[in-house]
């Protein structure tokens, strides 16, 4: 010690050599019950007459001894050379289940078709069941309705401005934004013969002209005749083919001409790559979001409104046979539980419509809240239908030069499910995985070509945009270190449950390509990439488990790797928590946990570990006993790792009498003894960490680097005598009592730094704990001296003497003990 004094009390002796901590004495404990070897302390087998017996006892001591050299790795990455983070591992687990809502019945997927695909862009409608226009004139009542329920976003009247100035305008958005209803406001203002201040023309003012027509082939007599002051609304199809792309030379010739006649033309393009030239020249804008709150009020004005002829602005606050007013129903659609079942961040007019409809049935006592939340769930699902319905009917091939292949085209769509898979993680990894699946997509679209993406492209804000996702601040642990990185997730938590159910359930033919994709990232050595990959399979097992079963689970559970076994354990229980296919998957894990395959119940006992494929923790104990002890202890480490998983959920009293009945089993080969002694190990070197799940335990979330031994003693009452009693007998057994000795090492350092002060004062309240006598006193003494001489890192004399003192406290009368035992 630095200062020459020993840390043990007034007269210590010297500090025991390590050859006299390992002497063992047959005694009878004073007070824990049988030792776990039968009665006696296991000691080195003295060399006999029999070289080859010699040579089997050395080999059977190095095989225990490696059992417990690996507590502190994770055996569900055995074989695998990259190392892992488990606390990444579990931080993905439990980001990638908050993705999905495992509340709604996703077996029984069902939305009726899209009643507005043939509405195009046209956001607000006469009422549920009016339709829009097409092609030819745009009735003058319809104008007169947009004109009354228009709300004008941030930016309208510099986009009239350029209108008025340059008679032409390119405006960009994505669909459902509002930007063919803020063309047909802009066209109505232009040509409005009371700001004219002429009579009412004989013919209407707006035309919208077949979306076929190019703008490059319309010419000023073609404009001329619809007569002069006229407004021209065309839209460009979203599949962006070429050649109906305008250069900025033709949009100057028809600017031109329309200042001839007097008129006014608006183009509506998606914003995307092949739309990034018009929207950046002089003509270009982008559209407005629209105002949610306000455009949601007047609708529900207008829908609860009895007297179609009266003034909208006279409506009273509870109209008559509304079952509330207009205050109630725009308060409903801040309830947070029709938040939550809309799902979706900010609203694009044609769902605030919606979204007001319901309102306004709900008010007027025609849907009650359930079937209201039921129809508010179905907001996102029609947004993921829009994306993918007939996405692949413009690919072009090598003769049609100006449509996009296949390649290009399912980039977006790619993007989407990679997203919903990889929700709220960083963007590299969803654009990456994106990529692996565009190209997937592409080759099971067109095998007859060779798929090929451009390097220098990509417009991040366009994909963005069109896949309604936001970019924020997150971060990763490397090494239990968060580090800050950018991430991506969807503007609204139902999206991701939606596109893949819209992928999944309506587009059978694109299911092998996503499960070739999926099968690809399990072998990912990112946890964040293969954990989140088996949480969205298993949403996908759940809307048709036999398909998902064979392609997916069945094929993973019998692989050679890890890591795919891994998968299908993740997969298999996030399945288990829809309670459509709870009791389906417990019967196929308990079918497992008795297969006569090493991989299926390797599998099973990693699915155990979770805590949601038994009814009971002690069927579990059960069936992880029964594959930790077949085959000559096979599977013994998975099988602790699942305990020690099982130990830190709510159930834990339990877990640790399990525990203590198998470390003081008297069988003759031992393997129950070891499954228990590996068992509390793993419960010493394990910290919070690299385990927790805040849905099983959450009252463990401040101690994310503690030991979960001493965590549980700490953090719930009544469990430091039992977690005490099982680090005594594994230090009893000369094949466990390094590897603990080694954990307490971790402990006692960790106390004595800056930030372990709580971590001390609940190892005040256990050390005494794990003395009995005076060989117990003298081994903890030896580990404390011998971190004291330490030349490296040498333990402060005074964090020893208090440690010291902690040890020689009172312990704890046999009655008591007796009372706490487990």
């Amino acid at each position: 010690m630095s200062e020459e004094e020993p840390p043990a009390g007034e007269s210590p002796d010297p500090a025991p050599r390590p050859a006299d901590a390992d002497r063992q004495d047959e005694r009878k404990p004073k007070d824990r019950g049988e030792p776990a070897d039968g009665g006696r302390r296991e000691s080195d087998r003295a060399t006999g007459d029999d070289p080859e017996q010699d040579a089997r006892d050395r080999a059977e001591r190095e095989r225990v001894e490696s059992r417990f050299a690996a507590v502190g790795s994770d055996p569900r990455e055995e074989g695998e050379d990259t190392p892992v983070d488990a606390a990444a591992t579990a931080e993905a687990h439990r980001s990638a289940r908050a993705s999905f809502d495992i509340r709604r019945d996703q077996h029984n997927f069902h939305r009726p078709e899209f009643q507005n695909a043939h509405f195009g862009d046209v956001n607000l409608r006469l009422d549920a069941q009016r339709t829009a226009v097409f092609s030819g004139p745009v009735p003058e009542d319809e104008l007169l309705r947009l004109r009354r329920v228009y709300q004008q976003p941030d930016g309208f009247e510099e986009l009239a401005q350029s209108l008025r100035s340059r008679r032409l305008l390119v405006l960009g958005g994505a669909r459902g934004g509002g930007r063919t209803c803020t063309a047909l406001v802009l066209l109505d203002r232009m040509t409005d013969p009371d700001q004219a201040g002429s009579p009412a023309p004989p013919r209407p003012r707006v035309s919208r002209l077949d979306p076929r027509t190019a703008p490059a082939e319309l010419t000023g007599t073609e404009l001329e005749e619809h007569g002069r002051g006229h407004g021209f609304l065309m839209e460009i199809p979203e599949s962006n083919d070429t050649a109906l792309m305008p250069a900025e030379v033709h949009l100057d010739a028809l600017a031109a001409a329309l200042g001839a006649c007097d008129s006014y033309a608006v183009v509506v393009v998606a914003s995307g790559a092949a739309t990034t030239t018009m929207l950046s020249g002089r003509y270009g804008r982008l559209c407005p979001d629209a105002p949610a709150d306000r455009l949601l009020e007047s609708r529900l004005r207008e829908r609860l409104e009895d007297r179609p002829e009266g003034r909208w602005e006279d409506l009273p606050e509870g109209p008559p046979g509304a079952a509330g007013g207009l205050s109630e129903a725009v308060a409903l659609a801040r309830d947070p539980e029709v938040a939550a079942a809309v799902g979706l961040d900010e609203l694009r007019p044609r769902e605030v419509e919606r979204l007001a409809d319901l309102l306004a049935e709900h008010a007027l006592g025609t849907l009650p809240r359930d079937g209201l939340l039921a129809r508010c769930r179905e907001l996102a699902d029609h947004q993921a239908h829009e994306w993918f319905a007939g996405l692949d009917r413009e690919i072009g091939g090598e003769s049609s030069p100006g449509v996009p292949s296949a390649a290009t085209l399912m980039y977006p769509a790619a993007f989407r499910v990679a997203l919903s898979v990889f929700h709220g993680s960083t963007h590299s990894i969803v654009a990456e995985a994106a990529n692996a699946l565009a190209w997937e997509m592409a080759v099971a679209r067109e095998p007859e070509r060779s798929p090929a993406r451009a390097l220098f492209c990509d417009d991040e804000s366009v994909t963005l945009g069109l896949s309604r996702a936001a970019l924020g601040e997150g971060h990763v642990l490397v090494a239990d270190v968060p580090v800050p990185v950018r991430t991506v997730r969807f503007r609204g938590t139902a999206l991701p449950t939606a596109v893949l159910g819209e992928v999944w359930t309506r587009h059978h033919a694109a299911r092998p390509p996503v499960v070739r994709w999926l099968r690809s990232l399990a072998d990912d050595p990112r946890p964040q990439v293969r954990v989140r990959a088996a949480v969205a399979a298993g949403e996908l097992c759940v809307r048709d488990f036999e398909y998902g079963y064979e392609q997916l689970l069945r094929p993973m559970a019998t692989a050679a790797g890890a890591r795919r076994r891994m998968f299908a354990a993740t997969a298999l229980d996030q399945v288990v928590r829809h309670d459509s296919h709870r009791s389906a998957i417990r019967a196929l894990i308990r079918a497992w946990a008795r297969s006569d395959s090493s991989s299926l119940r390797w599998t099973a006992a990693v699915a155990l570990g979770y805590g949601h494929c038994t009814a009971r923790v002690g069927s579990a104990l059960d069936l992880l006993a029964r594959i930790g002890l077949r085959n000559d202890g096979e599977h013994l480490a998975v099988a602790s790792h699942s305990t020690v998983l099982l130990a830190a959920g709510s159930d834990d009293m339990a877990v640790l009498r399990r525990i203590g009945q198998w470390v003081q089993g008297r069988r003759r080969d031992r393997q129950d003894q070891d499954l228990g002694l590996l068992s509390v190990a793993r419960l010493a070197a394990t910290r919070v960490g690299e385990i927790w799940d805040g849905e099983a335990s959450p009252d463990l979330a401040d101690y994310q680097k503690w030991p979960l031994a001493l965590a549980l003693a700490t953090a719930r009452e009544g469990r430091t005598v039992p977690v005490a009693d099982l680090l005594w007998h594994a230090l009893q057994v000369l094949r466990s009592r390094a590897t603990v000795t080694a954990s307490l090492e971790v402990w006692l350092r960790r106390a004595c730094s800056e930030e372990g002060e709580a971590l001390f004062t609940g190892l005040e309240r256990l050390l005494p704990l794990l003395v009995d006598d005076d060989e117990d006193r003298e081994r903890l003494r030896w580990l404390i001296n011998r971190m004291v001489e330490d030349e490296d890192d040498p333990l402060p004399a005074g964090q020893a003497r208090r440690i010291w003192r902690a040890v020689e406290s009172r312990p704890l009368t046999n009655t008591h003990r007796e009372k706490e035992r487990v």
